[in-house]
């Protein structure tokens, strides 16, 4: 159910504040806590949502400035985006969030650059395949924000997470893992062969 991150926050179930769902709380229904977290998490992803469609009315190919290196450039940072990915999900199994916090900017900023790696790699794309490789794109940095959890739960009281709520935000988290790894490879899978093998070299 995770094809976009307003999916991903639909159908992803909410851990119960104090670890763990229990009769007396699933009649009672969700606490404050929750709701709050609920109504904060839709928001963002419908402000997403919205955000990508204001995006994708703008002929951003023609307006952006024709990068100055070959695709196959760009399409190396991608790569080593695609493999620190792979770390990130031993991050998560392990709940290493700190890590995982230190790590995500890091691919989508400096030193790896995924997000103007993505958008150089569209420019340089025939206008066809650029038209399906940009929200791919969207979708990707979408998701790779999602790896964080906190993100969409910080609504809830500050207070050491149980091991039951760890194991919720660890499922949520590999699931906008394998989402933007799913999104990236559909992106790289676009790119012309010849500029993937150069840049796989």
């Amino acid at each position: 159910c995770a094809q976009n991150l307003m999916g991903l926050l639909l159908c992803w179930p909410l851990p119960a504040a104090g670890g763990g769902a229990t009769e007396a709380s699933d009649t009672a229904g969700p606490s404050p806590e929750s709701q709050a977290a609920v109504t904060k998490r839709l928001l963002l992803g419908g402000a997403a949502s919205l955000g990508l469609l204001a995006f994708a009315m703008v002929p951003t190919k023609d307006l952006r400035l024709k990068p100055q290196k070959p695709l196959y450039f760009y399409v190396v940072q991608l790569l080593s985006a695609q493999a620190q990915l792979t770390q990130c999900g031993s991050l998560i199994e392990d709940g290493q969030w700190d890590n995982l916090r230190l790590v995500l900017p890091r691919i989508r900023g400096s030193p790896t650059n995924a997000e103007s790696a993505l958008y150089d790699v569209v420019a340089l794309l025939d206008g066809p395949t650029a038209a399906k490789a940009e929200p791919l794109a969207a979708d990707f940095l979408e998701f790779l924000d999602a790896m964080d959890y906190n993100k969409y739960y910080d609504a809830m009281p500050t207070r050491t997470i149980s091991g039951t709520e760890n194991a919720e935000f660890v499922k949520f988290s590999s699931a906008a893992l394998k989402a933007a790894q799913g999104k990236l490879a559909a992106f790289l899978a676009l790119v012309p062969p010849e500029d993937l093998a150069a840049a796989r070299q």
